[in-house]
């Protein structure tokens, strides 16, 4: 995007810098890919193992003149022996982790939004490298402050009760609440995290926020730990 009067305003300008380093974004594309590089001392090309995400932001529409909409990118080498804990990679898993995302592969990944900011790493003074870190799950509504602070917007995770074990001490759920656990526990049954999740979202009786809640873990964590689910083998089956 070319500015055609740019205000040289500090203020303006630290606001323009904040606006293009963070943004919500949703994870649309997760995969690992083949990149093919060339090697600056002799000229010579290989091919390198890489972790590739691409984000689709939210508050821009960010289709060009052809049609074709504009995806932000992340593309992590897989580290050399002894280099994990310094690779971008891991830093990209970790931000998820601090989020509460959970995964193994890359497309355990997809379909989650985020609010994620551009990081620059450098290595020496001729190589740069952007990548976009998760700085806290987006909930439609609220602002970036909100989704740090735990957010304005209440999302229910506790499990329906039951007639298993319950007590007068658990809360109650209202009727609709019950339905919905009782679909999403049916949906996922026999299913492996990546394949419940398509199915998640394909189901209209079931909110975004415990989608939301099922990607990130809790969900199905707090249904395990009372007693609704169980996961064996990788793949979850309703009790």
């Amino acid at each position: 995007m070319v500015m055609d009067n740019l205000s040289l305003d500090i203020g303006e300008l630290n606001a323009q810098a904040e606006l293009e380093s963070l943004m919500p974004a949703e994870c649309v594309g997760s995969e690992y890919k083949d990149i093919t590089f060339t090697n600056r001392d002799d000229g010579s090309t290989g091919i390198r193992r890489a972790w590739q995400l691409q984000w689709d932001r939210l508050d821009i529409d960010t289709t060009g003149a052809s049609g074709q909409k504009y995806l932000y990118q992340s593309t992590h080498n897989f580290p050399a022996e002894g280099q994990m804990r310094r690779s971008t990679l891991k830093k990209q898993v970790d931000s998820f982790a601090k989020v509460g995302l959970k995964g193994k592969n890359p497309e355990d990944f997809l379909g989650v939004k985020h609010w994620i900011r551009e990081m620059v790493e450098s290595a020496g003074t001729q190589y740069e490298k952007s990548w976009w870190r998760s700085e806290a799950l987006y909930v439609e509504g609220q602002t970036y402050e909100e989704a740090m602070n735990g957010g304005a917007v209440s999302v229910n995770l506790n499990p329906p009760t039951s007639s298993n074990g319950a007590t007068e001490s658990e809360p109650e759920t209202s009727e609709e609440a019950q339905s919905q656990y009782d679909l999403l526990l049916q949906t996922v049954d026999g299913k492996t995290m990546r394949t419940a999740l398509t199915a998640l979202r394909a189901e209209e009786g079931i909110p975004e926020e415990m989608v939301n809640a099922f990607q990130s873990g809790t969900l199905q964590d707090d249904l395990i730990a009372q007693g609704f689910m169980t996961e064996v083998d990788g793949k979850y089956a309703k009790v």
